[in-house]
């Protein structure tokens, strides 16, 4: 981001329109406004994603969309080999994944 200021304007390059007052890291999250390894909450905003694009998530991975969300994140780390010690699906580390894979376009 690029900004550039004098006494009457200020001009803020960004990678979208951000409204003056939108406050919400998950919403510039979404659009890409905080870069995904910058999310501080990656997890609310993949279940934010899921609310608005019901299934989009689990059909790019090519997993069964489950009620538990967690265990969704689980099912895409396995398939993926995001794993701890002891093949322990690394949750928060897909959380990141699928957020950069969203932001990037990959997730359409």
């Amino acid at each position: 981001m690029r900004k550039i200021k004098d006494r009457k304007i200020m001009f803020l390059d960004t990678p979208g329109l951000i409204p003056y007052k939108e406050k919400s890291q998950i919403k510039h999250a979404i659009i890409g406004a905080i870069d995904f390894t910058k999310s501080k909450n990656p997890d609310l905003v993949i279940i934010q994603i899921t609310e608005q694009f019901p299934g989009k998530i689990e059909k790019y991975y090519g997993v069964d969309v489950n009620a538990d969300f967690e265990q969704t994140i689980r099912a895409i780390a396995v398939k993926k080999k995001v794993l701890m010690k002891g093949n322990i699906p690394d949750s928060e580390r897909m959380y990141r994944l699928i957020l950069k894979e969203w932001q990037n376009g990959k997730i359409v």
